[in-house]
């Protein structure tokens, strides 16, 4: 097939040179090429691990757009870090990591990308091409006195600690 007719597409603009490192790039497109088979395995865990039935989680992912939740891998801060998340590329065999020592770990799927940022080799970002994995505390901790406590006081340091591995299977 060919057209010949005129693209009402704009490219962006060439530029030169990378604004963050390439090894950088390489590793955001390792995570967004997971993204594929992440939402598969969120639905399993989901399945296996919640008490509500599943039509109410459904209606939460359709009307978040996505992914935005709290994972519980345990129920206190560890004294060392733990597995958290393990993310494999099926094609090329790159795999990614997440320890840490929190309790909990949010995971957002790209819901809110609009297809207007521009990305690699003039790609744009839609909903769902990038994902955020982030080891914390749970978001309703400070509401929830059976969670803990989130409070820090004035001269106490806040520590926690998050591995990220990269190799290839």
């Amino acid at each position: 097939l060919r057209f010949d007719g005129p693209s009402d597409v704009p490219l962006p603009p060439r530029r030169r040179g990378y604004l963050i490192p390439k090894r950088l790039l390489d590793i955001a497109l390792v995570a967004l090429a997971m993204l594929v088979l992440l939402p598969l395995l969120v639905v399993i865990a989901l399945a296996i691990r919640l008490d509500s039935p599943g039509p109410v989680l459904f209606r939460q992912i359709r009307l978040g757009r996505g992914y935005d939740h709290n994972w519980v891998a345990a129920r206190a801060v560890a004294a060392a870090p733990r597995p958290l998340a393990r993310l494999e590329d099926p094609l090329s065999g790159r795999v990614m990591e997440l320890l840490s020592d929190q309790p909990g770990l949010q995971f957002y799927s790209g819901n809110f990308l609009d297809g207007t940022s521009w990305g690699k080799a003039g790609r744009l970002y839609r909903m769902g091409d990038g994902i955020a994995l982030e080891p914390q505390l749970f978001p309703d901790t400070p509401n929830r006195p059976e969670f803990g406590s989130a409070r820090l006081a004035p001269s106490a340091i806040y520590r926690h600690h998050t591995i990220w591995r990269f190799s290839v299977a």
